[in-house]
């Protein structure tokens, strides 16, 4: 078993709640973070914001829908998600990567130093399709998308990661995926 994961896919399919259902109560022992979305009255994306595994601290806005244009906070990704990829748990949750946060130096940088560090790591990675509408919805330049896809690259050619292109949350081939790394992983 590769010690990343990371599940992709279409918005909707079903990503974050495989990740939910494979980990279980693990969930409140893995580092990292999770981004959460909180719809509108309309039943739209109203916003979305940052929160750690381990529900400490406060979750942070970081792209907020309702507003036009849509207002974005970097500061969320180049302090708060950078602090949480710079710590070293035995594991640790990345839901979802990909997003605007690709164009901000210090992220990546941290992003880098995550991936290289040898921490387990369980994640959800933004599919193609989901760059392209978060690109034309948060008007996020073409380098947005060179460096989604850039990052899609090198996971996929990475030895030690297993990307899974999933369709949906219920898929028996994903489901025992994610329970194996589970198993073999995550652990406090």
């Amino acid at each position: 078993m590769t010690r990343r994961l990371f599940l992709t896919g279409p918005s909707g399919c079903g990503k974050s709640t495989l990740l939910h259902h494979a980990l279980g109560q693990q969930l409140a022992l893995a580092g990292g973070f999770l981004t959460e979305r909180q719809l509108d009255a309309e039943g739209r994306y109203g916003y979305f914001y940052l929160r750690r595994t381990d529900n400490t601290g406060v979750p942070a806005i970081f792209l907020d829908l309702r507003q036009q244009p849509p207002l974005k906070n970097d500061r969320v990704f180049t302090k708060l998600a950078v602090q949480i990829l710079q710590e070293r748990p035995a594991f640790a949750v990345l839901d979802e990567i990909g997003g605007m946060e690709l164009l901000l130096p210090e992220f990546q940088a941290a992003l880098d130093g995550f991936l290289t560090s040898g921490t387990p790591c369980i994640g959800v990675l933004k599919g193609a399709q989901n760059s392209a509408a978060l690109a034309k919805t948060a008007r996020l330049p073409e380098a947005y998308q060179n460096a989604a896809a850039s990052l899609r690259a090198r996971l996929a050619a990475d030895p030690d990661t297993t990307l899974i292109e999933l369709t949906g949350w219920d898929d028996p081939a994903a489901q025992a995926t994610a329970a194996a790394w589970v198993e073999e992983y995550a652990h406090g």
